[in-house]
């Protein structure tokens, strides 16, 4: 990733520049002292720096948000694709990832899951939420967090800055149209549009 523009890779350099300066290993001692220590610490175990250090929880959120931010923007469909597979997301074979591809889920949890079908088409802008909540709002106590997973089937095609919202299915060679909301099943062999999204016709019609 040397050279590549994204602001999480110049922190992990910066932590790298720290190792260096230190030697091979960060002062335990210091930890206690100054809690970001530790974040330097478990960075420096995601990139290979302290091999005799396992990666925390905060470790693999910080490996998962560095992949999620090279799939969003990296130029090469290969390596965008590569990346969403690290960001422990499953992927098929033959899939096309648009560019700004955004997925929200939660960094800490393994309760939300994306299933990318073989050669699916995702074009440019397209928002998958896995979960949602209202942050530090007195809501969140009252409606909690919503967790869920989306599945895209073989030879599906997303169009341009759809949002697909969590716990639905988009079926084989679906078509979601360009700016549709997505917020139920989506057939097999149907296009939709709209918000929320409607079917308009069977591709066999």
């Amino acid at each position: 990733m040397a050279g590549y523009p994204c602001a999480e890779t110049a922190g992990l350099q910066a932590c790298a520049r720290d190792v260096r300066r230190h030697g091979s290993r960060l002062p335990t001692h210091c930890e206690s002292r100054d809690p970001a220590l530790a974040w330097k610490r478990d960075a420096m175990a995601m990139i290979g720096l302290q091999d005799h250090v396992r990666p925390t929880a905060a470790a693999r959120a910080v490996r998962k948000k560095l992949a999620k931010a090279i799939a969003k923007s990296f130029p090469l469909n290969a390596v965008r694709i590569s990346a969403l597979r690290a960001a422990g997301y499953g992927v098929g074979r033959s899939v096309y990832l648009g560019s700004e591809l955004h997925v929200t889920d939660e960094l800490y949890s393994n309760a939300c899951s994306l299933s990318i079908g073989d050669r699916v088409a995702i074009a440019q802008r397209v928002l998958i939420i896995l979960s949602s909540h209202p942050n530090n709002s007195k809501l969140r106590d009252q409606i909690g967090d919503i967790n869920g997973s989306v599945t895209i089937c073989d030879d599906a095609w997303i169009g341009a800055g759809a949002i697909l919202l969590p716990n639905v299915t988009v079926g084989e060679q679906a078509i979601v149209a360009a700016g549709s909301i997505v917020t139920k099943d989506v057939p097999p062999r149907t296009v939709v549009a709209g918000n929320p999204a409607r079917a308009l016709r069977s591709i066999d019609d």
